[in-house]
């Protein structure tokens, strides 16, 4: 006859309490090994970031104090008196100042350019509200957009402050329209001024404010500018492409060879 299998009854062996002791401990420092890893990954990104933004910002600090000079030479050019070029050069620092404290404030979200061209006015102009107009769709400037557009919008601030409409009670009307092309989207900005005396009208010689626009623009943003005597006034079209979001910070400063190019001649300017 086939003996059964009947059930263990014997006592139970108890577990080794070294053996628990070393996996607990084998558990405790790969966890422990495992906390270094991620920290010194963290501390390897966190100063790779630091060297990134370290670069980026002597970069920018080069950058500018080149087009700060590039400022001084031109504004100098035109042989104005201490008074006039103090003036001229003070309102040209403080403009591209407002703009770098932007970038450095706002980043990578931007200033509308309706905030950019108030804001300007506003430095030169208390007059009535009425003699202005400023309409055009939402539109964001970053970095060197941000930069070259705020300073030709200063300079046709204060042309029109010393010659034109904002000077002799005329109207001022600042417009600007999207349409889309095969390279993006391009910002059509016409800046019109009317009820300006023929005599204010005179041909002058091309001064700091005309190079930004017609060479300074073109030669740093693709755009495509214009300005034409109009009876009783002037107009100035500015039709340039606007940058992709995800621009590149590489692509997003000014080159101060912008704004003083060698192949420019060094003749007398005039704000």
């Amino acid at each position: 006859m086939q003996e059964q299998d009947r059930p263990f009854t014997g006592p139970a062996t108890a577990p080794d309490a070294g053996s628990l002791a070393d996996v607990d401990a084998a558990a405790r420092l790969d966890e422990a090994d495992r906390t270094i890893r991620e920290l010194r990954a963290a501390l390897g990104a966190a100063a790779a970031r630091e060297r990134k933004l370290a670069h980026e910002l002597q970069h920018r600090v080069r950058n500018i104090l080149g087009v700060i000079r590039s400022i001084y030479r031109r504004s100098r050019a035109n042989g104005a008196s201490q008074d006039e070029f103090a003036e001229h050069f003070e309102g040209r620092l403080n403009a591209i100042t407002r703009y770098e404290v932007n970038i450095a404030e706002i980043g990578h979200a931007g200033v509308e350019l309706e905030d950019v061209i108030r804001d300007e006015l506003l430095q030169v102009h208390s007059g009535p509200e009425h003699r202005l107009t400023i309409a055009g769709p939402a539109v964001r400037l970053r970095g060197k957009w941000l930069e070259l557009i705020g300073l030709a919008v200063h300079e046709l601030a204060t042309n029109s402050i010393k010659f034109g409409a904002l000077l002799h009670r005329g109207k001022l009307n600042v417009e600007w329209a999207l349409r889309a092309s095969r390279e993006g989207q391009l910002l059509d900005l016409r800046w019109t001024e009317h009820g300006v005396p023929a005599v204010a009208l005179a041909p002058r010689p091309s001064g700091f404010g005309r190079e930004v626009i017609e060479q300074a623009l073109p030669y740093e943003l693709g755009a495509t500018t214009m300005f034409e005597i109009t009876p009783g006034g002037m107009a100035c079209s500015i039709v340039l492409p606007l940058p992709p979001h995800d621009a590149s910070a590489s692509n997003n400063s000014i080159n101060n060879d912008a704004l003083l190019p060698s192949e420019w001649s060094d003749d007398d300017d005039q704000s």
